[in-house]
């Protein structure tokens, strides 16, 4: 396997792990599987624009993960904020594309 198909994979990887822990309460390690994918993701963006797509999704993912440990400890919810303007930023760098985008503003509005 080529270092860029290992990270494409890694990527998914992380991503789908971070998904299982969020669905199971794990939120430390969401947050911490998302933030990994996202890095990863936008650092393919730079080859593929489209990438940045799947970084904001990622990013708004640890926003969701941050979220919920902030309300399990009673904490500020600053984290989460900060890592929903990470999911814009990168979108911002993405090409155009309706549905994607789409499903990013509604994961952040069911924030």
């Amino acid at each position: 396997m080529d270092a860029h198909t290992y990270r494409d994979e890694l990527a998914r990887l992380r991503n789908a792990r971070a998904l299982v822990h969020m669905d199971l309460g794990e939120y430390d390690e969401a947050e911490r599987d998302s933030l990994a994918a996202a890095q990863i993701e936008e650092e393919l963006g730079e080859e593929n624009p489209h990438r940045f797509l799947q970084a904001a999704i990622d990013y708004t993912s640890a926003g969701r993960a941050r979220r919920e440990i902030a309300l399990r400890n009673e904490d500020s919810l600053a984290p989460t904020f900060a890592a929903l303007g990470d999911a814009l930023r990168v979108l911002g760098r993405a090409p155009s594309h309706a549905p994607l985008a789409d499903r990013l503003h509604a994961a952040v509005g069911s924030l």
